[in-house]
């Protein structure tokens, strides 16, 4: 394998690993948050709930509602993100031509990114 392949590959297994540390943490400590705080105002919970997920608007209040769907879609986006560096970096290993096409999801993030 080429020292362009190895190093093309090494920058989004990195990412995904870190990325997916921090959302686990994330989660884990909102979970531990609602467990342990059951008796906090209704509008404390709604700002860890809006704290959460760091990408909604901060002049929103979202409801929990929302914050279920932004969670479950990351979650969908860490799992596609880890069967995508699976799918170059160990089901491809040294098949440099599987870098020269894109799959379905890698087109998705890439239109997302413009």
């Amino acid at each position: 394998m080429s020292a362009l392949a190895v190093s093309l590959g090494r920058g989004p297994l990195i990412g995904v690993c870190l990325g997916s540390c921090l959302y686990g943490i994330t989660c884990l400590q909102a979970l531990f948050y609602f467990q342990t705080y059951v008796d906090d105002r209704r509008s404390l919970k709604l700002t860890v709930s809006t704290i959460l997920p760091s990408f909604i608007h901060p002049t929103c209040t979202p409801d929990l509602r929302q914050v279920a769907l932004l969670l479950t879609l990351e979650t969908i986006h860490v799992a596609l993100s880890m069967w995508l560096v699976d799918y170059y970096l160990v089901a491809n290993y040294a098949n440099e031509t599987a870098l020269q096409s894109a799959t379905w999801f890698t087109t998705v993030i890439m239109l997302h990114a413009l």
